[in-house]
């Protein structure tokens, strides 16, 4: 198997590594911004606590706690991941290629491998944030805790 981008060259790959981990940093800014007003009793890691909340019960008395700017904060840093999920898996991947470039037998073989597996991630966090926007509008049965990706996150 062959890394997603093992045919662009060395020098590119490291200035596209580049802008993607640059750019993947002020996304992860912008969400730090985002995420101050969901820290709460209820939520003390913000949209995390969402994330990892155990049941439906749980996630409604955190989505309860939030203010309506808060909820619109954290229906915008959903949004907001769709952008990143490409931006992180382009990052990661090309990390990935610089890495197996470097390296030889097992760890190439890792290397190209998580070249792909990058990306199963974004997918496995678009699923989760759908179930994530539908508990903001108040339907729990999407809830993440019922969702095989939710031992993604």
């Amino acid at each position: 198997m062959k890394h997603p981008f093992e045919l662009v060259s060395p020098a590119l790959s490291k200035r596209l590594l580049a802008v993607f981990a640059s750019l993947s940093l002020a996304i992860l800014a912008v969400f730090q911004f985002l995420d101050r007003l969901l820290k709460t009793r209820a939520a003390p890691a913000g949209i995390i606590s969402l994330e990892l909340a155990r049941s439906p019960a749980e996630a409604a008395q955190i989505v309860s706690a939030w203010s309506l700017p808060a909820r619109l904060d954290a229906a915008f840093g959903l949004g907001l991941d769709y952008l990143f999920m490409p931006v992180y898996a382009l990052a990661l991947s090309f990390a990935t290629l610089l890495a197996l470039r470097r390296s030889a037998g097992w760890v190439q073989t890792l290397g190209r491998w998580l070249g792909w597996a990058v990306w199963l991630a974004a997918a496995c966090d678009a699923l989760e944030n759908i179930s994530l926007y539908a508990s903001l509008q108040g339907h729990f049965e999407f809830f993440p805790a019922d969702w095989p990706t939710r031992w993604c996150c």
